[in-house]
């Protein structure tokens, strides 16, 4: 049905039967999809990129600062860190995962309702000698994803449906629920028994209570612009999010602003309406 409804609307996809899937897979499931248009890219390489491109743009990064105070006044607001002050005419609240501890600051108490910090994890196994893979591979309406490296190393990641109340955290730390999960498909669905897992990693995704991003103006405050909450597709949905935000700071308008208005949420009495997005994103 999913590849029916995607050919509707244009996208290239085609069934695979069971018999023509991997074949550590078929004992697993039943058949699948391929999408000839899909792909995959580092984070890491792509986010250093884009800081590469904010400099040669004029951009100063100052890392290890944590926000400390922000205060509005008439002229802008103040941005205050241990490490100095800094003043601007606008501030974007950009950190996403970590938005409900800032919320205070600009006294915003609502936001942390709308927005819940959510562990994603991931392993890595040593190079396996056979080819299973030949591209990214996605399951159980995107709670599990893998892949096999070009040096044959397998990242495996996902499975946080598992266990739902353990991962609605913002530790970055790998938990025992989940990875075991993990590791379970290398032993057992992939037939990898002895294979050693070289690495175990977690990273923080943002889901919003309605599955969309918040992206605008902050409500309650005057000078502060918001944007977070992407729900596991942060790589999709951030830089469509800059754009429209560089838009309408400049007083210009953008066709999707009331569909990402932070204001939606900003009503006495709105109450959260739970997960919305089934899919997780893969953390860097």
């Amino acid at each position: 049905m999913s590849a029916a409804r995607l050919r509707e609307d244009g996208w290239a996809a085609e069934l695979v039967e069971r018999e023509e899937i991997p074949a550590v897979l078929r004992s697993t499931y039943l058949g699948g999809s391929f999408h000839a248009g899909d792909g995959e890219v580092s984070p890491v390489r792509y986010v250093r990129g884009l800081a590469r491109l904010a400099r040669l743009a004029g951009a100063t990064f100052y890392e290890e600062s944590p926000l400390t105070a922000l205060i509005e006044d008439e002229a802008g607001a103040r941005v205050e860190t241990p490490g100095g002050v800094v003043r601007a005419r606008h501030v974007l609240l950009a950190a996403n995962a970590w938005l409900p501890e800032i919320a205070p600051l600009v006294d915003v108490t609502w936001l942390a309702r709308h927005i819940t910090p959510t562990r994603g994890q991931v392993l890595a196994t040593a190079p396996v000698d056979d080819h299973l893979f030949a591209c990214p591979c996605y399951a159980d309406e995107g709670y599990q994803y893998w892949r096999q490296l070009p040096d044959g190393r397998l990242v495996i990641g996902g499975w946080r449906n598992h266990s739902f109340t353990t991962e609605n955290v913002a530790d970055e730390t790998p938990g025992t629920a989940v990875q075991d999960h993990l590791e379970r498909f290398v032993r057992e669905t992939l037939g990898l028994p002895s294979v050693r897992i070289e690495h175990r990693w977690a990273g923080i995704m943002a889901f919003s209570s309605d599955g969309l991003p918040l992206v605008g103006r902050l409500p309650g405050t005057r000078h502060c612009s918001l944007a977070g909450g992407y729900t596991g597709h942060g790589n999709a949905y951030a830089v469509s999010a800059a754009r429209m935000l560089s838009r309408l700071i400049l007083g210009e308008t953008d066709a999707d602003a009331d569909l990402f208005d932070p204001a939606r949420f900003a009503s006495v009495g709105l109450t959260p309406v739970g997960l919305a997005s089934p899919s997780d994103g893969a953390p860097a």
